[in-house]
């Protein structure tokens, strides 16, 4: 846990959430739950759709320029879903 901490530390970016010290299959399991595919992920948050699919292009674009990176495994998966509408009900 110390180790986690330390690398937490020197790699925390402004934004940017540090990832939790989950045990692999624990790790895995939770990004099934939430949709996520792949091994690693990235996930975008924003207000605008076009703007998101643009980001995730980008990134997707930027993560295939890094030499330590197989760009044939980069794919930016856009969901482009239905918008919807949250309400709270106050009783």
């Amino acid at each position: 846990k110390e180790i986690w901490e330390q690398i937490n530390a020197v790699a925390t970016l402004p934004g940017v959430t540090p990832a939790s010290p989950l045990q692999p299959i624990e790790g895995r399991v939770i990004m099934l739950q939430s949709g996520i595919k792949a091994p690693m992920a990235i996930r975008i948050y924003g207000d605008s759709l076009d703007g998101l699919a643009k980001a995730s292009i980008a990134v997707a674009d930027h993560l295939k320029q890094i030499p330590q990176v197989n760009g044939s495994t980069v794919n930016p998966d856009i969901v482009l879903g239905k918008p919807y509408v949250e309400f709270d009900v106050s009783r």
